[in-house]
Parts: structure tokens; sequence; C-alpha cells
């Protein structure tokens, strides 16, 4: 219960397209299934409504914005709000009176209390089976009864051995498998051993996790250390490097997969179009650079893939106290406290990067020349 009153699913009356729901038969939206979404939860009832008794997410996900219309409906499956445990949900998808009927939502309506409201979190789900089509109610006792006929329909069918299997989807593994990373770092070795011992211990540490590298095609100073770390295990590289930059920063031959291109843009665009997480070690204003332009197309929700920051020796001390000095002033929101994570040791990081949830950005419709591929 909530609020003394019995707990209820919510499900708003949407437009449909008629011949779309008709020449779609059951079987053809459960051929369909399951579907997986992962998003931000944007408005809804939160922890629920004081008239309905209903905890309630909107999503808005490029995902199932590209299903057709006849995909309107209303299903059953398993969510789980951010690193919470995984429910039993009721799932509606159609065209939200919110915006005008124009577009088309996720309403995730959860059969379960919470303690505090969700908005903001993070959201991940699996479709699992369909109930039945939208359909427009006359009175509030119509949807009343709707409602109770969906929640019955939707517990009958998540204790089937054959859905059950889906509440230990892959999708809600918290821990991210990192395919390949991006490390910015400095082409000198600067003046501390350390430095040094750091770019080979983190190769090192990619090696052995099967995690390959993308940087940016240096063989010299930090850059050429961690790629000759990845590389001599028998880790894949590559190197992505500017014509201008090669006589510079490339030593002899390249290490593993050299990527030429004509611009520092598209280096930067190339590099982490490849990557699923980005780690900044010591290095100079090229690192610096890079790295707060990861954390600005973060902001602008570009991308949600981890930051890290490996901290050897104090390096970034006193670049860490400024970012707090911004936050304190007002100048950065403080959801974006956790758009990187910090750590000394290589390997500690490589885990926090596996297990950290980036917070979400602005929801904003970039363009292709903006938009980034999404490996995370």
């Amino acid at each position: 219960e909530y609020m003394g009153r019995p707990l209820s699913c919510f499900v708003f009356c949407v437009r449909m397209d008629a011949a779309a729901a008709m020449a779609t038969t059951i079987e053809e939206i459960n051929a369909r299934l399951p579907l997986r979404f992962c998003g931000q939860v944007t408005k809804g009832f939160g922890r629920g409504s004081r008239e309905l008794g209903c905890p309630t997410a909107n999503m808005n996900v490029e995902a199932f914005r590209e299903l057709d219309d006849s995909a309107c409906g209303v299903y059953y499956g398993w969510s789980a709000v951010a690193d919470g445990p995984v429910l039993p949900s009721v799932l509606s998808i159609g065209y939200n009176p919110h915006y005008g009927n124009e577009r088309r939502t996720l309403e995730v309506h959860i059969l379960h209390t919470f303690a505090k409201d969700f908005y903001d979190a993070e959201l991940r789900l699996v479709v699992v089976g369909y109930i039945r089509a939208m359909a427009k109610f006359n009175s509030l006792e119509e949807l009343i009864a709707a409602i109770e006929s969906d929640k019955t329909v939707a517990r009958a069918a998540l204790e089937r051995p054959e859905v059950l299997v889906f509440r230990d989807d892959a999708i809600f593994d918290m821990k991210r498998r990192i395919g390949r990373a991006c490390v910015y770092c400095g082409s000198s070795a600067g003046k501390s051993p350390a430095f040094m011992a750091a770019g080979h211990e983190l190769g090192a540490a990619m090696r052995e996790r099967g995690v390959g590298l993308v940087y940016g095609g240096g063989s010299v100073g930090i850059m050429g250390a961690v790629a000759r770390a990845v590389h001599e295990g028998g880790g894949a590289v590559m190197g992505v490097i500017p014509r201008a930059l090669a006589p510079k920063e490339v030593a002899g031959d390249g290490i593993g997969e050299v990527v030429f291109v004509e611009s520092m843009h598209e280096r930067k665009k190339r590099m982490a179009s490849e990557a699923d997480v980005f780690i900044a070690m010591p290095g100079g204003f090229g690192t610096f650079e890079e790295l707060f332009e990861m954390i600005t197309w973060a902001q602008l929700g570009i991308h949600r893939k981890p930051i890290g920051i490996l901290n050897v020796n104090g390096y970034y001390d006193l670049l860490l106290a400024m970012l707090d000095t911004a936050w304190a002033s007002g100048f950065v929101s403080p959801k974006l406290r956790g758009v990187f994570v910090v750590d000394a040791s290589p390997a500690a990081l490589l885990d926090k990067l596996a297990a950290h949830r980036m917070p979400y950005g602005l929801d904003l419709a970039w363009g292709p020349e903006d938009a980034m591929a999404s490996r995370a």
C-alpha cells in the first residue's frame, strides 16, 4: 500500500493508429519481444501519486521511438531503478497527451512502493509480454477496472519460468564490459618516474582485463608506455593521429593499428566514437582539453560513457580542488559531480569505470555531425 491505499498501476489514455493496430496480430507483436530499454526517468508520479498510489516513470529514449504505431499498447516485464532490485512492471507505449499526443513515450508502472522519488534516475527494463492494445476510457471506474485486470495478467505471466529468466537479464548487470578505453595522456615522460610507471601499469591492467586501447597514436612518453604495455601482451591498440603531428609523436614504426587523419577535430571524434570509457592520465594542455571536452559532451547529452581520472602522485589534486570550487560557486550542476571517477590505482580505476553509471546530460536533439556512436 501507499498513502493508505492499495498499490495500482496507472495507464494513460493515448492516441493509436487503429488501422495499424488491426493489421498487427498478437503473434506478430510477441515476435518482437523481448525489447530492452535503458534511459532516464523524466516525469511521472515518482514514488506514487496521492490519488492513485501508483509509482510511475516516464522515459524518452530513441530506441522505442523507432517502433511503428502497431507497437503501442500495454505490456508486462521487469524493471530496475538505478542500482535497485529488479521489479515486476506493467509498461505502456503510446502517444502521451502531455506532449499533445505528438510524442511517443514509454511509461513504466512499477509493482512496488518506493521510499522516495526517483526522478532523473536511470531506469533499465525488459519488455517481455503483450497484454492489450491501448484504449480510451469514459470514466475513472473503467480505467481502474482495466488497471486491475492489467495487474492480474502481469503478475500471473511474470511467474512463468520462461518469463522469470528475464529477471536476470544482462541489462540489469551493473558491471559494464569495457571493450576499449580511450586514454588521454602526455607525449612526454614527465619529471617523475612514477608517471611512466603508471603508464606501464595501466596498460598491463587493461591487457589482463581484455580491454583494448584507443589513444593519440604516439610512441613516445606516457602515451607510448601505455600502448606498448597493451600491445606487447597481445592486446588491441588503435592509434589515431593527424598527419601533421606524426613526425613529432611517432618514433619509428607505430604501435598496433595506426589511423592517420587530417585534423585534430577528426582525431578527437574518431577516438571518442571508438571507445567505451575515457581515462585521463598526467599530461599537458592537450590532455586537459580532451578530458574537459568529454566532460562537456556528457553534460550536453552527446554521450554517457564513463570518464576516469588516474591521479598519479596527486597530479590532479589541484584540478579536483578547482572543480570543487566550481560546484560550490554554483557554476556546475550538483548532479554532474558524478560525471567522472578518480583513483590513483590503474586497476582500481578500471573497476570503478566498469561499475560507474553516468549522470544524464541535457535531452537535446543532436544532429549526425555531433552525435557520437554509442558503444557503452
